[in-house]
C-alpha cells in the first residue's frame, strides 16, 4: 500500500508593502522652488500643501506626495519635477488611490475622482474633497 504524505496548510495573505514612515523626513518641506513651482505655477493653497504633506526630493527636483493604501499605510512616493513633465511612478500592486485613506478616515461620503494629485489637491483648496487615480492607466 502506498502511503501518502500530507503538507501543512499554507494559508497566502497580502504581502505588507508597506515603507516606513521615516523616509518623509529625508523631502523638504518649506523649500523655496517648489512652493512657488505650487502655489503660483500649480496654483494650490499651502494649507493644503501642508496638509498632505506634499514635500520636495532635492535630488530630483520633483515636488512628492506620499501616497498610502485605504488602511493609511505609507507604500509609495510619488514625484513629479518642478522644472519638466517627468514623473516618478513607483511600481505598487494594486495600485493605491491618492487621498483615499483621508476621505475614509474623515468619513466623506462623496468625492470628485480626478487623474493626477495635483488636480485633487486643487480640489481640495477650493473645498471639494477629491481622490487621484495617479494618471489614466490605474488598475
Amino acid at each position: 500500500m502506498e502511503q501518502k504524505e500530507y503538507l501543512e496548510e499554507i494559508t497566502l495573505g497580502k504581502k505588507d508593502t508597506s515603507i516606513d514612515e521615516s523616509v518623509l523626513g529625508t523631502f523638504e518641506y518649506d523649500n523655496k522652488e517648489a512652493l512657488e513651482y505650487l502655489i503660483n505655477k500649480r496654483h494650490l493653497n499651502k494649507d493644503i500643501v501642508d496638509l498632505f504633506q506634499v514635500g520636495y526630493d532635492p535630488d530630483t527636483t520633483a515636488v512628492t506626495f506620499p501616497c498610502r493604501d485605504e488602511h493609511g499605510k505609507l507604500v509609495g512616493i510619488f514625484k513629479r519635477n518642478i522644472y519638466t513633465k517627468f514623473f516618478t511612478i513607483p511600481q505598487i500592486d494594486p495600485k493605491p488611490v491618492y487621498l483615499l485613506d483621508y476621505v475614509i478616515r474623515n468619513g466623506y461620503d462623496k468625492v470628485y475622482v480626478v487623474e493626477s494629485q495635483i488636480n485633487a489637491l486643487t480640489l481640495w483648496g477650493w473645498g471639494f474633497p477629491a481622490v487621484a487615480l495617479f494618471g489614466t492607466g490605474s488598475n
